[in-house]
């Protein structure tokens, strides 16, 4: 399974993430460093493609492991590397 994700600069809106399951979100802010610079945590075997592993070099998204449970995190703030948000389990 490989994720992309596309990210939409938009005046009105601010900053938008778009992955391939058509899902947006919101950039926030961190609480602890004021960064809005987010990325998605992303769970499962990934395909080792070369898009997918350019991704996590350029740090657009993140390698969760294979491992998911209750408090498995979904975002990262990549300037201070705090974790926060849970996975949807839906």
């Amino acid at each position: 399974m490989s994720t992309s994700i596309q990210i939409i600069e938009n005046e009105a809106l601010g900053t938008i993430i778009k992955n391939d399951e058509n899902q947006n979100f919101w950039k926030r802010k961190c609480p602890k460093c004021g960064s809005d610079r987010v990325i998605p945590i992303i769970y499962g075997d990934i395909d080792g493609s070369p898009e997918v592993m350019q991704q996590i070099k350029n740090e657009e998204i993140e390698s969760g492991g294979c491992c998911v449970d209750n408090d498995s995190p979904k975002w990262k703030y990549r300037d201070c590397e705090e974790r926060f948000g849970k996975i949807d389990w839906t």
